[in-house]
């Protein structure tokens, strides 16, 4: 099942939120592609909790391995 936003369908199960981005700028970090993006609209389809990196702790117990690289990230102005 889905609906559409702005003409861009969407999956609705299992979804908490649902957002509209403009991209405006995308970076090659060679493992992955990392995009910049303005949110133009969001709304919000349940009310259920989501599974964050807390809760996957804490709830699920899961754990970073010790040689996992930890990324920084950082906003820039436009």
């Amino acid at each position: 099942p889905y609906e559409e936003a702005d003409g861009i369908p969407y999956l609705t199960k299992d979804m908490t939120a649902v957002f509209v981005c403009r991209v405006f700028d995308k970076v090659d970090l060679g493992t992955h592609v990392c995009f910049y993006a303005e949110v133009e609209d969001c709304r919000t389809l349940s009310g259920q909790p989501v599974l964050t990196y807390g809760y996957y702790q804490t709830v699920k117990k899961g754990t970073t391995p010790k040689n996992a690289q930890i990324g920084r990230a950082s906003c820039r102005e436009r």
